[in-house]
């Protein structure tokens, strides 16, 4: 893919999640890519741009339970923590040199295994219907702009994912992460999955502190509130009254009326 995409000047509307927008399947592995990312390590896309705009995509309106892994501040020991790949490289230690004094290091010799790398963590039952927010803090000591893949399921065989994944980014930098896992099923047995891709489960270490797994009662943000999509499938001029202030993708001011050209579109971000 790398060899043959040559786009440039695109610009990536993804309000509610700007921030992966590259999902790269490569031999080392599949990664997600911030666009800053995706610029760094294959030198594409410089000119394109993310959203003028970031939008919430979610309220927290209460915690309704306690951590659901008891041991994620990893004050005295890393007790519940497993990590797994298929040549045992990956390495898990109780380290007091980052992040709040007691924290989770995964380290990594220099062979290169085939699969990704599985850090787990035990957090008993997640229930359909339900939402659960997953906090933690994490910092590592190289980035080349990649990131790790998180998500629920079920710690013993089948091993059923419950959760759709999400990307983080592998930072250098202290950086304090949140996720809004909707489970599709329930699970009595869960792991929090932290999956690292091979490419990066080489001479490499990073930290993690703070895992935090809680249900709570969130407020969920409809894009249709915040995003203008319209189009026109016609050879006349189109013209669209505004119902109120947006934002056109270089975040210019648009309000009144717009007009849409023949067999173009539009996409506005309110203000």
């Amino acid at each position: 893919m790398v060899s043959t995409f040559s786009s440039d000047n695109n610009h990536y509307l993804r309000p509610l999640d700007d921030n992966y927008i590259i999902s790269a399947t490569q031999s080392t592995g599949t990664k997600g890519y911030t666009l800053a990312g995706w610029q760094q390590r294959y030198g594409l896309d410089l000119s394109s741009k993310k959203s003028p705009a970031s939008i919430s995509p979610y309220v927290i309106n209460s915690y309704l339970s306690s951590n659901k892994y008891s041991n994620g501040d990893f004050i005295t020991s890393i007790s519940g923590a497993s990590c797994w790949n298929d040549i045992g490289s990956c390495h898990l230690s109780w380290d007091t040199t980052q992040l709040d004094g007691g924290a989770l290091k995964v380290s990594f010799n220099s062979q290169i295994p085939t699969a990704d790398s599985l850090l787990t963590v035990p957090v008993g039952t997640v229930s359909p219907g339900k939402e659960y927010i997953l906090k933690y803090d994490f910092i590592a000591d190289s980035n080349n702009g990649s990131s790790i893949m998180i998500y629920l399921r079920k710690r013993g065989s089948p091993y059923t994912i419950l959760t759709p994944k999400y990307y983080k980014l592998i930072s250098t930098s202290r950086a304090g992460n949140e996720i809004l896992f909707s489970p599709s099923t329930i699970e009595t047995d869960t792991a929090v999955v932290f999956e690292i891709s091979k490419g990066d489960s080489t001479n490499n270490a990073m930290w993690f502190d703070n895992i935090q797994l809680y249900e709570a009662d969130v407020t969920k943000t409809n894009p249709d509130d915040y995003i203008f999509f319209d189009y026109n499938p016609t050879f006349q001029d189109k013209a669209i009254t505004l119902d109120g202030s947006y934002m056109d993708l270089d975040g210019n001011p648009v309000s009144g009326s717009v007009t849409i050209k023949p067999y173009e579109s539009i996409i506005l971000i309110k203000d």
